[in-house]
Formats: structure tokens, sequence, C-alpha cells
């Protein structure tokens, strides 16, 4: 079965996880295992709002393509799997923020995400 959005191929075969038959996008179940595992961490260790908003942008900017192409493996994994974490730890400051700063905060990260993640999507026009 196939759950991956590479195609299965030689030349994607690093970026792709075969389990128990299923083929798994490695990226992507870095992320969502990351969310996971810090939601299920949340009650004894969140990281500050701040800390988690600038994990958040880092990740982010490491995730535009000009970058994010030219690190290896090992360091993809660890952009991935740190925008699973922030993406929590945010949402989990949200929840908690008792005052306007924090509110703010979180506005910027997600302002933030969303302007790099849809410049990132545009197509580029093809130079023949």
């Amino acid at each position: 079965m196939r759950f991956a959005h590479k195609p299965i191929d030689d030349a994607h075969r690093n970026r792709l996880l075969l389990v128990r038959g299923w083929w798994l996008c490695r990226g992507c179940t870095l992320l969502y295992a990351t969310a996971l595992l810090a939601m299920a961490v949340a009650p004894w260790l969140v990281p500050p709002l701040l800390v988690a908003a600038l994990v958040l942008l880092v990740a982010a900017l490491l995730s535009q393509p000009q970058w994010y192409g030219r690190l290896p493996d090992g360091a993809r994994d660890g952009v991935r799997a740190a925008s699973g974490a922030a993406v929590v730890w945010c949402v989990l400051g949200a929840s908690r923020a008792g005052n306007w700063v924090d509110s703010l905060i979180v506005a910027w990260a997600v302002v933030v995400l969303a302007v790099l993640v849809s410049r990132s999507r545009r197509r580029r026009p093809v130079r023949r």
C-alpha cells in the first residue's frame, strides 16, 4: 500500500520508508511522529512561546526550496521533526496565552509561516 506522495523509484528511495508493506514519506512520518510525541509530553514539557515561535520560523525558512534542496538527509529530517514539534508548541502556547504579548507572538509566527509556505508553493516559469 502506498501513503507516500513521492514516486516509488530509485531516485526517491532514500526519502521513503517501507513499514510492513506500506510506503511512507520519511519527512512526513517524522513530522507527524514528532507532533504526536510533543502532544504526549505536553503536560511536562512545553518550551516558552517565543522559543516555539522561533523554532517554527527557522524550520519554515529552512524548508524553502532554495535551502531545503541543499541540506543533507539528516538535516532535512531534523527540519521536519522541528516543524512538527513547533506547530504543537505554538498551538499549546496560544491556548495558554494569558496576555496580548503571547497572542501577538503566536499570530506573528502563524503569519510568517503562511507567507513562507505560500511563497514556496508558487510556480516558477520554466526557462527554455
